[in-house]
């Protein structure tokens, strides 16, 4: 495009000088437009233009002549254009001075193909197996994937190779007669593309043939009755320090993460099902079936305080900042402070049960879902309704509010996990369950959905499986405006 373009400058030159200039052009500007930018303007000015381009005409560009390239490859217009066009607050910011400067060409075109996947539903399915039950809620970061279960066990999954590094809890051996290995079984169905991949334990006494003892650290694959949950485990949370779980045995269980996982205190004082769990800095909520909250502290386990408005069993429950949201089967938000306990706000979201609930990033807006099979977006400050999702055909049982990349994803009970775009409210990706089933919890970041299922089974949706260097993304908000 831009030899076509310089090409067809060079001929409007050579016709000036042989002739009058063309019309509307004096003399002098007919020449200047058989100039290159590259050789005449200051460099400076010459990458703000380059940085103004799209990804594609900068690209283009470093394919002119070498002067061209030698402007539009520098890294100088590439982190200028990724500030311009990227959702990164500052080059400097994104590059914290012990890290290693960033490839920002790199990133800017992992970016731009990785939406175009997003957008064109370009991605790849891979179903983790292992759990023997079903699998009631997931969390991931670039490490790891997390999941608690139905079979009574957390399990600790390498978010890169996705195999199996840990279990804790269930009714295994003793440590003292099973290996640390796991064995691995890989399959992919040609009609559906979908790769399954399996984990089963090795024999209970001795190690079974071809299992890898090159873990670490290896699994801890036995129960500890009075240490794990000895019921099913329905929830989960957790950071750079801790995980905290919540079970159908009543108790929630705080596992220090830096300490392999080894179980730091345990919450007491419910009197039913332990539905949600979340924390801050400083404080940890619980929600439960008994219609209560309770609220602990973080780095003692002492309970705090006993929150009751709910008049039906509390589904689910958030936390932006000092501010816990919470939502139930009486379609009732409550805003509660937690510096104080006091109830700040109640909202009446639904005539109906609550299954779920997400607050934007900033508190400022929530979303829910439950029995209606709609998503709604509601103002916390007026409790208006901003805007309704229609699509799912029964109950929504997770939401995930993905404001960095403009985008909702939400899961439920007809078998689809769904994309939406916040804006507009349009279902961009509708992706339905392969084989058939329940969706019970989606989480999603900037490349990947994970989503757990009814029948035991977690699958790994991949957006950037098919672009080269795409983890140069972790740890950045970098999807085109």
């Amino acid at each position: 495009m831009f030899g076509q373009l310089r090409q067809a400058a060079r001929k409007k030159l050579h016709r000036s000088r042989r002739g009058p200039p063309p019309e509307g052009l004096s003399h002098g500007a007919a020449v200047a437009v058989g100039l290159d930018p590259a050789a005449r303007l200051p460099t400076e000015v010459l990458c703000e233009v380059f940085a103004s381009l799209d990804v594609v005409s900068l690209t283009r560009a470093t394919m002119v002549s070498h002067a061209w390239n030698g402007v539009a490859s520098s890294s100088a217009v590439w982190a200028e254009f990724s500030r311009r066009n990227l959702l990164v607050a500052s080059v400097a910011e994104a590059t914290p001075p012990h890290e290693v400067v960033r490839d920002w060409k790199s990133v800017a075109q992992a970016s731009y193909r990785l939406r175009s996947n997003w957008e064109r539903g370009v991605c790849r399915f891979v179903c983790l197996e292992g759990h023997s039950a079903a699998v009631y809620g997931v969390q991931f970061d670039d490490k790891k994937i997390v999941t608690v279960s139905r079979d009574r066990t957390i399990r600790i999954w390498c978010a890169r190779t996705y195999r199996c590094l840990k279990i804790i809890g269930g009714d295994y051996a003793s440590p003292a007669t099973i290996s640390i290995g796991r064995v691995e079984d890989r399959t992919t169905d040609p009609e559906t593309g979908v790769t399954t991949i399996g984990y089963s334990l090795p024999g209970q006494f001795g190690t079974a043939p071809g299992v890898d003892l090159d873990f670490q650290p290896g699994p801890r694959a036995w129960h500890r009755p009075d240490i794990d949950h000895f019921a099913s485990i329905l929830c989960l949370q957790f950071d750079d320090e801790i995980l905290v779980t919540g079970s159908s045995d009543t108790s929630c269980i705080v596992w220090s993460i830096r300490h392999d996982y080894e179980p730091v205190h345990r919450l007491v004082g419910h009197t039913n099902n332990v539905l949600d769990v979340a924390f801050n800095g400083q404080r940890i909520v619980s929600a439960s079936k008994d219609m209560s909250l309770l609220v602990w502290n973080r780095h003692t386990g002492a309970l705090l305080y006993v929150l009751h408005e709910h008049r039906a069993p509390v589904n689910a429950v958030k936390i932006r900042g000092d501010v816990a949201y919470s939502t139930g089967g009486d379609g009732l938000v409550i805003l509660w402070n937690l510096e104080t306990g006091a109830c700040m706000r109640i909202l009446r979201c639904s005539t109906g049960g609550l299954a779920c609930l997400q607050p934007s990033p900033d508190g400022h807006f929530i979303l829910t879902g439950g029995n209606g099979k709609h998503i709604r977006l509601w103002e916390v400050r007026t409790g208006r309704l901003v805007r309704n999702f229609t699509g799912h055909t029964k109950l929504v049982r997770s939401l995930c509010f993905d404001d960095a990349n403009g985008r909702i994803v939400s899961a439920g009970y007809d078998e689809t996990v769904k994309v939406w775009d916040i804006e507009s409210g349009r279902l961009a990706l509708d992706l339905p369950r392969k084989p058939h089933g329940w969706y019970l919890s989606a989480q999603s970041d900037y490349r990947r959905i994970v989503a757990t299922t009814y029948d035991d089974k977690i699958h790994v949706i991949d957006f950037g499986h098919d672009i080269a260097g795409v983890d140069v993304l972790q740890g950045l908000r970098v999807t085109p405006r």
